[in-house]
């Protein structure tokens, strides 16, 4: 079994994790109050809660991390028992560890981008040794397709950009009888190593 995940994406997911606990660890060091760990962990997560402003490009969604309503939430409530000094460092660490995750992600983006060539069909195809192919097409036109043939020609394809929701609809609206421009679909077929669909 073939598991898919973004091995780059997962790196700086454990690094950032790294700097928030390496940062948190230094609070700790300088403070003077005996707190129980659990609650720093709690503290630093509730501190994570944001309003987010987000930007969308055609490939990738980016969360800024605006208005602290973890912090803000905490400080309400820690004031009243007197101990929000104590835990206002880790509150602000939850909120500023926004900011380390989009900044490891943004880099991480930026690396994959160099070692998977969105260009190269190799990178969304690679392991072809279990690939089948299977009829979407729901008219009553029957076809056939050699395997050997379509290895030969996943090989030698390349990408190109294409409108698919253009092609979706030009198929729905075609006439009963009529041959879809794409009635196959490749299935069981696995990206380079590291790379997520």
């Amino acid at each position: 079994m073939f598991i898919h995940f973004n091995l780059i994406e997962w790196f700086a997911t454990i690094i950032s994790w790294s700097i928030i606990g390496f940062i948190a660890f230094k609070i700790y060091q300088k403070k003077t109050d005996d707190l129980e760990n659990w609650k720093l962990v709690f503290i630093i997560l509730i501190g994570f809660l944001a309003l987010d402003l987000n930007w969308v490009s055609r490939s990738h969604s980016i969360s800024f991390a605006v208005i602290p309503l973890g912090v803000l939430i905490l400080a309400l409530f820690l004031k009243k028992r007197g101990s929000w000094e104590k835990y206002k460092p880790y509150a602000w660490l939850g909120f500023w560890a926004n900011y380390i995750f989009l900044f490891l992600s943004l880099i991480a983006n930026l690396i994959h981008g160099q070692i998977y060539d969105k260009s190269d069909i190799h990178t969304f195809i690679s392991d072809t040794s279990n690939m089948e192919v299977i009829n979407v097409d729901t008219s009553k036109i029957e076809y056939s397709v050699s395997l050997s043939k379509l290895m030969e020609m996943v090989e030698s394809a390349y990408l190109e950009e294409s409108d698919d929701y253009y092609w979706i609809e030009e198929d729905l609206h075609t006439e009963q009888g009529t041959p879809k421009q794409f009635p196959y679909q490749l299935i069981e077929v696995n990206p380079k190593w590291g790379k997520w669909y």
